[in-house]
């Protein structure tokens, strides 16, 4: 399943790219959505088959923290970096340098605590969505639409992306005490989130934040991963697995997922007919990869790559000459890919190894 994590990383660099010859890459949310169904999974997985008692909740917290953070804050630290030698070696402003600097009169020290807590705890980053910035005092307010306002208070951020690491975060404290529940129990918290979805859809629209960045219309997500997991432990999944049509039906939903972004359709009917054949082929998926050294090698370049590559293509679009710039997105891919790999293999590898034997 690793190769399909990376598949939905690069979605979201390309999109985030901007150019791929020339053209938009949309919907990336649909690649976070996706993400959301394949960590409930995982969760559950792991929460049944490796956390198995209640006792074990903190180990499971502790590892967790081991997984996020430290790689988090070394691609903070190296995001900061660049943007420094950028300004004292060559007088780039990068983003998000140049917001604060067009308005540090305003800011206050009031805001820092907010504006630069959530991006070193990662709590909080996603409820920053929910705020406007006022230029003229420096004051942030709640807002439907943060869309609406100039600047944009994610303007601020050194790692915008960051906000689904915290929905994540919220999913992993909740974890614990709902994958390990009855599937009619998880099925009721589906139904509920769901209710809660079409709610807002009513009243809001599919807008931004309310689309895909409200942790509790999200948690259907997550909990669809977990009933994947009841899946791939039932009987008869164990039975359809040796059909001998399993295997391309996996690699189609590969290639499905890969154009999927270019299927000219937009909106959330497009996403919501996706998301059940997802979790139905994710524990079939999930069986076929699981033994293979060389997918789960992939897999592991998806963490840094999405937490790399927002400042990369920053860094690109000061820097690329006008013939390279209609490929944005594909130079973003490769040295995302290039920078995630020296750092998988000098900092995260040991880090995994000293994480797996704490188990």
């Amino acid at each position: 399943m690793g190769t399909l994590r990376l598949i939905l990383a690069l979605w979201v660099v390309m999109n985030h790219g901007a150019r791929f010859f020339g053209a938009e890459v949309p919907q990336g949310w649909i690649a976070v959505q996706l993400f959301f169904i394949i960590s409930g999974f995982y969760m559950s997985l792991i929460l049944n088959e490796k956390y198995l008692t209640s006792e074990s909740n903190r180990l499971f917290y502790t590892n967790r923290f081991f997984r996020i953070f430290p790689v988090f804050w070394l691609i903070i630290v190296l995001s900061l970096a660049a943007i420094v030698t950028a300004w004292w070696g060559w007088n780039v402003r990068l983003f998000p340098l140049q917001t604060w600097v067009d308005h540090q009169s305003v800011l206050g020290w009031h805001n820092l605590p907010l504006l630069i807590g959530c991006q070193v705890t990662l709590f909080g980053q996603g409820g920053l969505m929910y705020l406007g910035f006022d230029p003229a005092d420096g004051h942030l307010f709640p807002t439907a639409h943060f869309s609406n306002h100039d600047p944009q208070v994610w303007h601020f951020m050194v790692m915008p992306q960051a906000w689904t690491i915290e929905l994540e975060l919220l999913f992993y404290v909740l974890a614990p005490y709902l994958v390990r529940r009855p599937a009619k129990m998880i099925a009721w918290f589906i139904g509920g989130s769901l209710v809660l979805r079409a709610m807002i859809y009513v009243t809001v629209g599919h807008k931004d934040p309310w689309s895909h960045r409200f942790f509790p219309t999200e948690l259907a997500l997550f909990l669809g991963g977990t009933l994947a997991y009841r899946i791939y432990r039932s009987p008869w999944r164990e039975h359809w697995q040796a059909h001998r049509g399993i295997k391309p039906a996996l690699i189609a939903l590969l290639g499905l997922v890969s154009i999927f972004p270019f299927i000219p359709v937009n909106g959330m009917l497009k996403a919501w007919a996706l998301y059940p054949v997802f979790v139905v082929a994710l524990p079939f998926l999930f069986a076929w990869t699981q033994a293979n050294s060389w997918d789960r090698e992939i897999g592991e370049l998806s963490f840094p790559v999405y937490l790399l590559h927002f400042v990369i293509v920053v860094i690109l679009e000061k820097t690329l000459p006008p013939g390279l710039d209609a490929h944005r997105s594909l130079v973003a891919v490769a040295v995302s890919l290039a920078t995630s790999w020296l750092l998988l293999k000098g900092f995260i590898d040991p880090l995994e190894r000293w994480r797996h034997a704490r188990r």
